[in-house]
């Protein structure tokens, strides 16, 4: 087995729980009149850019809207590239 159909299967269990995340976070939000200072159980503490000060952290409204769909979408391009890679062997 190619090490690219390995980390295409790693990538496609990551995509799978990042678009689990974002439907849960999106439906949470969504039953509570889409009131964002309530915590729920994927809320883990995400920053803009590399730095990890206090100033560049993302709320919840960010997280749910940008960052996790930003996650999904590099997730699925890397998955992508290795089931490519791993099928055709470029």
């Amino acid at each position: 087995m190619s090490l690219f159909l390995i980390c295409a299967m790693i990538f496609g269990i990551l995509l799978m729980y990042f678009v689990y995340q974002k439907i849960y976070e999106l439906i949470f939000y969504r039953n509570r009149e889409w009131n964002f200072d309530i915590k729920n159980k994927f809320a883990r503490s995400m920053f803009d850019g590399d730095s990890n000060d206090p100033a560049f952290f993302q709320g919840n409204r960010k997280r749910v809207m940008f960052g996790v769909r930003m996650m999904i979408i590099s997730t699925f391009i890397v998955f992508f590239g290795s089931v490519y890679i791993g099928l055709y062997q470029i």
